[in-house]
């Protein structure tokens, strides 16, 4: 099972987006979206074709970030409960 966190910049109007949005969610298991343009997906698609098919639905002036989510070192401030999904999903062994 792979953990990757999906971040953009988008030009034009949310609403032309939908489909975006809707793609993440069609290639995971669990997602994350506590932050406007952050998603942490649990999947076992490969990175190359996540962003393959991220790619497709963006616009050129767009910009658009997969990360493999495998740092052991994070920190921030978040809801009880955004902290809790990622507990439930791989991370416990890397939050102290």
């Amino acid at each position: 099972m792979n953990l990757f966190l999906i971040t953009y910049q988008f030009k034009k109007s949310e609403e032309f987006y939908r489909s975006f949005y809707d793609k993440i969610k069609k290639l995971c298991y669990s997602w994350w979206h506590y932050l406007d343009t952050v998603w942490i997906i649990r999947t076992d698609v490969s990175i190359q074709e996540i962003s393959a098919t991220l790619n497709k639905l963006v616009d050129t002036r767009d910009c658009l970030l997969i990360v493999d989510v495998t740092v052991s070192d994070f920190s921030g401030w978040l809801p009880t409960d955004a902290w809790q999904w990622i507990k439930n999903n791989k991370f416990e062994d890397r939050i102290k």
